[in-house]
């Protein structure tokens, strides 16, 4: 049947497309080698970018070169050299094989392949210069695949055929159509959504045939694309990237391997260089004017639409159209559905494209970018990345636009908030003032937020030692200081500054807002540490509860778990419910600042009795605090849940978490050892990103749970594991057996338990 007749439109999707993986795509592959019948077997390999098409044809060619096959290899090129797929496969072998088969020797040989093949003599830098020289060389290369493969066969491998030249796509349709007289097996690897229309309406037209069997590799399962990340990976973070990389093996270890490059002092991701290197492979197919309206998308947020690139790229109309239409051609751009905005196909080809800019050319794209979006009101978020690269010294509206814009940004990217407020302070740096106590406070929460606690601290000394500041803002300024110092691992200079500033406020019937401030920083600090919180806290923090913003009410479950620890279990009950249903009703985008109350809430529930509802909302949080950059919270919600999978039978989750809390709480700036659950990972011999191993995450388990126990709960804890019975715990505290049976049926509920035995393991776990 002849190939080039008419067939439906819809031929791709009719015509047989198989999903494979690479092992069972391999076994396919490797089965073909095996097949008894002769001729033709010609197979589609098709794949997005770094799906692993290049690494399954090395591995195939490596089987069929050990079967006895002869193979030749080849990739078309980014330049588009003609016949780049063919010289790559055949030039090395025909240098010693012109010597003894004569007619493939050009330019007097009987097919002149020497017109594109170097090895046989001078090369033509266009091909072969008429028609009858292109067929001759057609029929060469056929010649050559019969010389190479007998007696048993040939195998062919030619790689990104979706920037093969013309020439390259005449002659592999050459091929289909007059395969050689032995046996050849022809492998033909591209990128569907890339190329031009002839290479994709070749393939069809042969598919539909019967001619080529098609091979397209398909996502990773989920336990496949596990397997590839790190154990330092929280299971959020394993989700969220392989969401993001829909399953391509090389994409989803590129995007590892960006976030394990880590971020920039400002916030930003920063490719690393071999990482770079292999994006930069696909801008280098593109003209001037593509790649300069890629290079403008990048210094855009997205999505993106046309007329901010018209606009920033400094291009007419058509020159625009036709760069959007190569982009989208070769998978750098993609667009929305029912919209003229436009995307990356993923963001580590937009960070390539903008590292690849000159620095005197971002300047003018970024100075262009705000100048577009302030005509269009934009808000200060999107203009202050513009701002922060274009503003100049004594620039007093962009140093404000940047102050407002880190204030809106202080729980979602307190990284970068903070390197926006220091900006500001250089660029009011001209007027020769010193730094506003709200500059200094907004950059100390953002840089204790950001896990930076000991430059927080440097920046608190500088708020609570100037002039002029105003009551609230230094007791919120000694508060969030106290959080540094508390995670320096200084606990002690912590509570005693809180105490201090409680102290000097003035007395009033009412919590002030200051106070609230000053006294949860001192709870969280005793919750955290493990010491009795002080029953005043606990009494001021109730009378403030109805007198404070409707968002700040939500934030009442630190209070709950102090009153746990203070055999106050009935004010707990009293409000869990109340702060669940408050929780609940804020949404992921309004959860940040209340992350706080949020793992205390998930700790009471856990106390009393739930493990599901509980370790739902340290997921929660987790994913919540990664997502936002807050890293000091993240090692609390890791280990939580850590032990919370324990509980539900998650060994794999639990390890995972544990370490994943190692390595974020090794990230903070401070003393790992103040963070709950992580002092394992300071045991000589190991370092924060080592695994922890389970019993140690077990160890953390049962003492986080013991931490849940009232005072004379844990006495009584100790005794039971000590095998004391309840008449004798009665006798030596002076209580009641019935009293003691109460305090046991608590200790049961608080620690998920059913008998003394496993009161005992969960003490002995501990290590106390």
């Amino acid at each position: 049947m002849a190939l080039d007749v008419m067939l439906p439109l819809d031929l791709e999707a009719a015509t047989d497309v198989s999903t494979y993986r690479h092992d069972d795509a391999l076994a396919e592959l490797e089965s073909i080698l095996t097949e008894r019948s002769g001729g033709l077997s010609a197979i589609e390999l098709r794949g997005d970018r770094w799906s692993g098409k290049t690494t399954l044809l090395k591995d195939f060619a490596l089987t069929a070169a050990k079967a006895g096959w002869p193979v030749a290899a080849g990739s078309a090129s980014t330049s588009r050299i003609p016949f780049a797929a063919l010289i790559d496969a055949f030039d090395g072998p025909l240098g010693g094989l012109a010597d003894t088969s004569p007619a493939l020797r050009g330019p007097g040989g009987d097919y002149g392949l020497a017109e594109i093949f170097p090895s046989l003599g001078p090369a033509s830098a266009s091909g072969p210069r008429s028609l009858g020289g292109t067929y001759g060389v057609f029929r060469g290369v056929r010649q050559l695949i019969e010389t190479l493969g007998a007696p048993c066969g040939f195998v062919l491998l030619m790689d990104d055929m979706h920037w093969a030249d013309p020439g390259s796509l005449d002659l592999l349709r050459h091929l289909l159509r007059h395969p050689p007289e032995n046996r050849l097996v022809l492998v033909v690897a591209h990128r569907p959504r890339q190329g031009d229309k002839v290479l994709s309406g070749l393939i069809n037209t042969a598919a539909g045939s019967g001619v080529v069997r098609r091979i397209a590799l398909g996502p990773l399962r989920e336990r496949e694309a596990l397997d590839l990340l790190p154990d330092d990976l929280s299971g959020s973070g394993c989700a969220r990237l392989l969401r993001e990389s829909e399953g391509n093996p090389g994409l989803l270890v590129a995007l590892n391997t960006a976030r394990a490059a880590g971020r920039s002092s400002e916030g930003s991701a920063c490719l690393p260089p071999n990482l770079l290197t292999a994006c930069l492979r696909d801008f280098r197919v593109l003209s001037t004017a593509a790649r300069l309206v890629a290079q403008s998308a990048a210094v855009l947020g997205e999505p993106f639409e046309p007329d901010e690139l018209r606009y920033v790229a400094r291009v007419d109309e058509a020159e625009l159209w036709s760069a959007i239409d190569e982009l989208v051609g070769e998978d750098l751009f993609r667009s929305e559905r029912a919209s003229s905005r436009l995307r990356f196909a993923n963001r580590l080809l937009r960070q390539t494209a903008y590292q690849a800019a000159g620095p005197g050319w971002l300047m003018g794209a970024h100075a262009r970018a705000l100048e577009f979006l302030m005509e269009r009101g934009k808000s200060s978020g999107l203009l202050a990345p513009h701002v922060a690269y274009t503003a100049s010294i004594g620039d007093e509206t962009g140093a404000l636009l940047l102050l407002g814009a880190a204030a809106e940004s202080i729980w979602t990217n307190p990284l970068r908030a903070a390197s926006w407020v220091r900006t500001a302070v250089e660029l009011r740096s001209g007027s020769h003032r010193s730094e506003q106590a709200s500059e200094l406070l907004l950059r100390g929460k953002a840089e204790v937020l950001a896990g930076l606690c000991r430059t927080a601290l440097a920046t608190f000394d500088g708020l609570t030692m100037a002039d002029g500041v105003n009551p609230r803002a230094r007791a919120d300024g000694i508060a969030w200081q106290a959080l540094a110092r508390h995670h320096l691992g200084e606990p002690e200079q912590a509570r005693a500054d809180l105490d201090a500033a409680i102290t000097a406020l003035s007395a009033k019937a009412m919590c002030t807002d200051a106070e609230w401030n000053l006294r949860r920083a001192r709870l969280l600090i005793h919750l955290e540490t493990r010491t009795p919180a002080l029953a005043e806290d606990v009494a001021a923090l109730g009378r403030c509860l109805p007198d404070l913003p409707g968002g700040r009410a939500a934030d009442m479950s630190a209070l709950l778990a102090a009153a746990l620890r203070t055999d106050r279990p009935a004010d707990a009950r009293l409000h869990q419910a109340a702060a669940a249903r408050g929780f609940d009703r804020l949404t992921d985008d309004e959860l940040p600042p209340f992350l706080d109350g949020y793992y205390w809430l998930a700790r009471v529930e856990q106390a009393a009795g739930g493990i599901e509802t509980p370790a739902a909302r340290c997921e929660r949080g987790l994913r919540v605090s990664e997502s936002c950059g807050l890293y000091l919270a993240m090692p609390r919600f890791a280990m939580a849940l850590s032990e919370l999978q324990l509980c539900l039978g998650d060994t794999a989750g639990a390890a995972r978490h544990a370490t994943f809390a190692a390595a974020a709480a090794a990230g903070i700036e401070g003393d790992r050892a103040s963070l709950p659950g992580l002092r394992q990972a300071d045991r000589p011999g190991t370092s924060g990103r080592a695994a922890v191993p389970m019993e140690h995450a077990q160890a953390d388990e049962a003492r986080l749970k013991l931490d849940l126990l009232s005072g004379r709960e844990l006495q009584i804890a100790f005794l039971v594991s000590d095998g004391h019975t309840n008449e004798q715990i009665a006798r030596k505290l002076d209580l009641s057996p019935k009293t003691v049976e109460t305090y046991l049926v608590r200790i049961r509920k608080k620690l998920v338990v059913a008998c003394r035995a496993e009161i005992a393991t969960i003490v002995g776990r501990s290590g106390r």
